[in-house]
């Protein structure tokens, strides 16, 4: 007979690893599917699920209801791929700023007063 999830989370969370890669074959195809929503580069969404494991086994004492083991584990998936996105996001010069942290203008210099003498005079 198959143990639940529930039962294998706890079994997990005794250290038990037969646990832990029964957890892992019978969630891997819903987390991934909850990556690839967000990552459209098959190889990346792959990465991210494995480091989600790894992260959500790591933590896997904290987990509150064993039952939820599934869901948790997109969240902390879902987490992961946001935070791959925001890195790899490219950063738009209209949000640059210098090294004090004032925004930089790049406006066209034309239409910064600074660069007009006769409109400073």
């Amino acid at each position: 007979m198959d143990k639940s999830m529930a039962e294998l989370v706890l079994l997990a969370q005794a250290g038990d690893q037969s646990a832990v890669s029964q957890l892992y074959e019978r969630s891997y195809s819903s987390v991934y599917q909850a990556v690839r929503a967000l990552i459209q580069d098959e190889d990346q969404a792959q990465d991210i699920v494995q480091d989600s494991f790894i992260k959500g086994f790591r933590e896997l004492d904290n987990l509150g209801d064993p039952e939820k083991f599934v869901a948790w584990m997109k969240v902390i998936a879902g987490n992961c791929a946001r935070d791959w996105l925001r890195k790899r996001r490219p950063v738009l010069f209209s949000e640059r700023v210098d090294e004090n942290g004032e925004e930089i203008d790049l406006r066209h210099p034309d239409d910064c007063p600074d660069h007009m003498p006769e409109e400073v005079i």
